[in-house]
């Protein structure tokens, strides 16, 4: 008789301890699968959308563009792999700056008649070296091809000249084009060009510049416009 009850309460035990856990199973969050990290990352990522369209190009100097659509406007994002020549690090180093000039037309394509011009956006950055502090200054305008108003422009100093030259070969989120000037089912592109001008030399540098391959650093590219949003 004692075995017999013995038995019926190891059972009755046993039935709680399981439902119990059965309990605890269910409450309890389910662990993350392998997959789930990844296809979050993939999700935060800055990949184009279908709003988007993005070009590369090895170089030299190497491009990567994204050209976004918005609903305020066309936003240019670039960077270049920007390199000096040994001519243009003297000029640097002689406390000589350089000027270089980022362009982007919106150009509304025309079966009928000639292209027309939408937007142009323009961008000077000057480079140049302080000797006395040994420092590179970046200083950033918008406005004309002529320079600028630089000094009413934002300025950056930087330690090294690969730095100075990264902050002047890069531009992010760029408003090129507003959405009023858009219409929709209209097709445009964007003509963008990335150069150094040496029309703001000094006299005596520009004489003979002209035709020399290093100190000429320019870069073109033609992008279709992605559809408005």
């Amino acid at each position: 008789m004692l075995r017999l009850a013995a038995g019926w309460v190891f059972i009755l035990v046993f039935s709680v301890c399981v439902g119990l856990h059965r309990s605890a199973s269910a409450q309890a969050p389910a662990a993350p699968s392998p997959a789930a990290p990844l296809q979050a990352a993939t999700q935060s990522s800055d990949f184009p959308s279908a709003h988007s369209v993005r070009v590369s190009e090895v170089g030299p100097p190497s491009l990567d563009l994204v050209l976004d659509r918005a609903a305020d406007g066309v936003y240019l994002t670039a960077r270049l792999g920007l390199e000096l020549t040994p001519a243009l690090q003297e000029v640097l180093f002689k406390g000589i700056p350089l000027h270089f000039v980022w362009r982007a037309n919106t150009i509304q394509s025309r079966w009928y008649w000639t292209d027309r011009r939408v937007s142009e956006a323009v961008r000077t950055i000057r480079l140049a070296y302080q000797p006395l502090t040994r420092r590179w200054r970046v200083s950033y305008s918008v406005g004309g091809a002529d320079g600028g108003d630089l000094q009413q422009a934002l300025h950056q100093n930087l330690d090294t000249l690969a730095e100075a030259l990264a902050a002047s070969s890069r531009v992010l989120r760029w408003r090129i084009a507003d959405a009023a000037r858009l219409d929709a089912g209209t097709d445009y592109r964007v003509e963008f060009r990335y150069q150094l001008d040496l029309s703001l030399l000094p006299r005596p540098f520009q004489i003979g510049v002209a035709n020399q391959s290093e100190w000429n650093i320019s870069l073109q590219q033609v992008v279709p416009l992605p559809p408005a949003p």
